[in-house]
């Protein structure tokens, strides 16, 4: 292994997350950030040679980065939510040209999670009822988040069923038929980091798998460990149930 950091470059060093992660990176021997770039920042002659970006800035960000990433031959480390379809398949795109991993949420422990529920809703049937509830803090405006919509996949795919999903936002109501569709709460209040629930309920019985978020580091250190796992990856799109080989 060379004894050169990795120099990264960062998308949306300002925000909550980016400036986390710019802390951490400042403490690692092994790690450089060769700059910050935001949102509506174009690459330029003066932006420094780097390794790999990562990028925590919004949609609009990672598409004008992602560009300039496979222009420059560069991998991309992507943990923003809300994209669209068509920006979707703008990035599995891309991932045939450079190495992409893209993630809606960087913690280990909502990943073990996203295996707790796969298990458990394969093992429970396509006969109980499951509701997700995301808890963010006001600043974060899309809903809902995009673990919980990982989750909501998560029980499709054990039950290998496709079935609506309805999100509102508290206090707002479902309205649908739970028996036919997956809902997803999402609420909104303070500077709540992130917890996720997932409840499955049949007529006598209730199981609820949790996670709770206690500092924002864990994301910071998980898209940390992201990067250094991508760095020298061929061309390809990867997720983090890559980086943990589950």
């Amino acid at each position: 292994m060379s004894a050169n950091p990795l120099r990264i470059i960062l998308g949306g060093p300002n925000g909550r997350l980016g400036s986390e992660i710019s802390k951490i990176i400042s403490r690692q021997t092994d790690l450089a950030l060769a700059a910050g770039v935001g949102r509506k920042d174009q690459f330029s002659k003066s932006t420094p040679n780097f390794d790999l970006m990562l990028d925590v800035s919004t949609c609009e960000g990672v598409m004008a980065h992602l560009a300039e990433c496979v222009r420059l031959n560069k991998p991309i480390v992507i943990g923003v939510t809300g994209f669209s379809e068509q920006q979707n398949q703008q990035i599995k795109a891309a991932s045939t040209t450079i190495p992409i991993l893209q993630t809606g949420n960087f913690s280990v422990g909502i990943n073990q999670l996203l295996q707790q529920v796969r298990q458990t809703a394969k093992a429970l049937g396509p006969t109980w009822t499951v509701q997700i509830e995301d808890i963010h803090h006001t600043g974060k405006k899309d809903y809902p988040s995009g673990t919980a919509l990982m989750l909501a996949q998560a029980v499709m795919d054990a039950v290998k069923q496709k079935i609506s999903v309805e999100t509102v936002l508290y206090p707002e109501k479902s309205t649908s038929d739970p028996s036919q569709t997956v809902s997803i709460i999402s609420v909104r209040k303070g500077d709540e980091i992130g917890q996720h629930n997932v409840t499955l309920t049949n007529a006598s019985e209730k199981v609820v798998l949790s996670h709770t978020a206690l500092t924002r580091s864990v994301f910071a250190e998980g898209a940390l460990v992201a990067a250094r796992w991508l760095a020298g990856k061929a061309p390809g799109f990867y997720q983090m149930s890559d980086v943990l080989d589950r």
